[in-house]
């Protein structure tokens, strides 16, 4: 059987298949009324949220203000002034007494220096007290306080407790207390005003009760 001889060119193009007669233009872009239209809506979109957290800020913002002007400015306690004058010539810790009755809860501040009249408190070291044998005990043993024509008052503290620093320390502080117009402690032990005070284990000073007893002193 013979074959027909294969030719040695082919066509460039061959007839299409595709029934169609032309293939689908490609996508466009949007543009005109529609594109316009997108935008609004984005340009809406953004608009709410900005309105949104304008608003919530602005809550926030009067919310705080609201806070702030209910609340009154808190009441500080009046300040009253003392002062301590050293008559005893260094000898006694007259700074840390100061200091230990200067607390916010005493409403008072006690300092240190040349004074005279109301509220000033002479401290001195001694061996033989005013008190003496005018049946006072405690005062008698460890030191003694009393008021002055001028209206100061005098501390004493006894020479034998130097032997002592902490309880000589603690007898300044209860005589200082004194002056300032506080009494005796009769319930608490570990009170600074305690009629009584260890040798060996004096209180460290004012406690909490003792500074908050001298707030309630009327001057």
């Amino acid at each position: 059987m013979s074959y027909p001889p294969v030719p040695s060119t082919f066509p460039s193009t061959f007839p299409s298949t595709d029934p169609s007669p032309t293939s689908p233009p490609p996508a466009r872009p949007v543009r005109g009324v529609a594109a316009r239209a997108l935008r609004r809506t984005a340009l809406h979109r953004t608009a709410w949220l900005v309105v949104i957290l304008t608003a919530l800020v602005a809550t926030g913002v009067q919310t705080a203000s609201a806070d702030t002007a209910a609340k009154p400015p808190a009441a500080t306690a009046p300040v009253r002034q003392a002062w301590i004058e050293d008559a005893s010539g260094g000898a006694l810790p007259i700074d840390v007494a100061a200091s230990a009755w200067s607390r916010t809860r005493s409403a008072t501040t006690v300092g240190v220096g040349d004074c005279s009249g109301a509220h000033c408190i002479h401290v001195d070291l001694v061996a033989v007290s005013a008190c003496d044998g005018q049946g006072a005990i405690m005062s008698a043993i460890g030191g003694c306080a009393f008021p002055e024509a001028d209206g100061s008052c005098t501390a004493q503290v006894k020479s034998w407790l130097v032997a002592y620093p902490d309880a000589l320390r603690a007898a300044l502080e209860h005589e200082v207390g004194h002056c300032l117009g506080l009494e005796h402690n009769t319930t608490d032990k570990r009170s600074i005003m305690s009629p009584t005070i260890s040798l060996g284990d004096p209180p460290a000073g004012p406690d909490s009760t003792d500074l908050s007893d001298l707030s309630k002193v009327t001057w």
